[in-house]
């Protein structure tokens, strides 16, 4: 699969506590990219832990009408909470359609609940591919 750097939100991502995507994606530079029905993949690379395993992550697309995330923000699909023991390396924990309806600029939110998480990465994109494996 090859994936876009235009179209990365997040590439091995230090996550430990809630934060937004270290990217965001601009979907004027995206160009007709954008216009195909694009996924969004968000794969754990190194495996999330919290040293506890009670750790819980929710994921959000979010859309704005300015690139600092501060004007227009809106909250357009979330994961709902994955728990950590689904967290392992190299593994796809969420994965689903680009909504209609979504303003020029998109980031991703990462929600951690019950505790932080010590160590982990995580790596988000767009993509108009499927993965079947990663």
């Amino acid at each position: 699969m090859i994936i876009d750097k235009l179209l990365e939100f997040s590439t091995a991502q230090d996550l430990r506590g809630t934060a937004a995507s270290e990217d965001y994606v601009d979907t004027l530079a995206a160009g007709s990219a954008y216009g195909n029905e694009l996924w969004l993949v968000v794969r754990v690379g190194t495996a999330l832990d919290s040293g506890g395993n009670n750790a819980t992550l929710t994921i959000s697309l979010q859309s704005d009408s300015d690139s600092d995330f501060s004007t227009t923000l809106k909250t357009h699909v979330s994961s709902g909470a994955i728990a950590e023991a689904s967290c392992t390396g190299n593994t796809i924990v969420w994965k689903t359609r680009i909504p209609p309806g979504l303003q020029r600029y998109l980031r991703l939110y990462y929600t951690v609940g019950t505790s932080n998480f010590a160590s982990g990465t995580i790596d988000a994109f767009l993509t108009p591919d499927v993965p079947i494996g990663f």
